[in-house]
């Protein structure tokens, strides 16, 4: 009768080797479970909308990288996305935790996907820049005169200067452009303006050549960019002349470029970054950080920051198609 009892010894061994392998590997599953986020396994992925670097960008990630991760304390990811549309998809779907959108492209993804900001990217120090029409000083005194105006910034009011426009050749840089189309274009026409023509000249430092050699009547540029080119001539404002150009209207202030966030991505891993992008910012990776976000620092973003650019995107919504004052008198 032996093998009789030794037959269900072997059976209730099989079966507990098996139990144990089954918890084994439930364990493993739930236990173990998916990586931490910000782990070697799992690092954080945070898409940009635009990069515009060419040489030495490898070298570039690099550094920025190693600092973030040192100052955060978790592995991060970069990756450039094909298109801004791309960043605010990825982010809603969950393939990234973080990424960089315009001020546009924040308020869209905000309404679509939940996103959030958490940071707006400074140029010299400012959280927002504004579009500035300017003309050619010389051609403009002229026909200021003849309405009684003067070229100055005493001189001239904000609803007078852009006058001596309408019916005349207007200056845009390129059909998607916050500050050199959308931006402008809502300036001109809610003042009741509209050129007789428009063009698309594409950079803003072409839009002022066009305007230097009469091209046009007046265009519209980037306030960074004259920053840059007259250092010494800002603050600008309605009237401010400057070699040959006179500023003739400036918008309200648009948000740089925005770090937005996905709502469930943990505190901890939120406060993290945002520490680490403004210690990188302002000491071991302050080029780098400069060349990825095109900027040279960050400021804590607040909803009040997009009132203008909600304003402004059911402005252009109404009027989608008026650019010159034949779209405007047409049903």
């Amino acid at each position: 009768m032996q093998p009789n009892r030794i037959w269900p010894a072997k059976v209730t061994r099989a079966m507990l080797l098996c139990t144990s392998s089954l918890l084994l590997v439930a364990c493993t599953r739930t236990c173990v479970g998916t990586p931490e986020l910000g782990s070697k396994q799992r690092p954080i992925r945070f898409y940009l909308n635009s990069w515009a670097g060419e040489r030495e960008s490898v070298a570039v990630f690099s550094v920025l990288t190693a600092c973030l991760e040192r100052q955060a304390g978790y592995r991060v990811r970069f990756e450039v996305a094909a298109s801004e549309r791309a960043v605010a998809s990825a982010l809603g779907r969950g393939d990234a935790q973080f990424g960089t959108l315009s001020a546009f492209g924040f308020v869209e993804a905000a309404e679509r996907h939940g996103v959030q900001s958490l940071l707006v990217v400074s140029q010299r120090g400012a959280p927002s820049t504004r579009s500035v029409l300017i003309g050619k000083a010389s051609r403009w005194n002229a026909s200021l005169q003849s309405l009684g105006l003067s070229l100055t910034p005493s001189g001239l009011r904000a609803e007078e200067a852009l006058q001596p426009l309408s019916g005349k050749r207007f200056a845009y840089t390129s059909p998607d452009s916050d500050l050199g189309f959308f931006v402008p274009r809502s300036l001109l026409l809610q003042r009741g303006v509209f050129p007789d023509e428009v063009v698309f000249a594409g950079s803003s430092e072409l839009v002022m050549q066009a305007v230097e050699r009469d091209l046009v009547m007046a265009g519209a540029v980037a306030e960074t960019h004259l920053e840059r080119r007259w250092p010494q001539s800002g603050p600008f404002q309605v009237g401010t002349l400057f070699d040959d150009f006179v500023v003739l209207g400036l918008s309200s202030g648009l948000p740089g470029k925005v770090v937005a966030v996905r709502r469930d991505t943990p505190a901890r891993l939120q406060e993290a970054l945002v520490a680490g992008l403004q210690a990188c910012a302002a000491r071991e990776a302050g080029a780098e950080t400069g060349l990825v976000f095109e900027g040279d620092g960050f400021q804590t973003s607040h909803e009040r920051m997009f009132e203008f650019v909600r304003d402004l995107q059911g402005f252009q919504q109404d009027h989608l198609r008026v650019l010159t004052l034949q779209d405007a008198q047409e049903p």
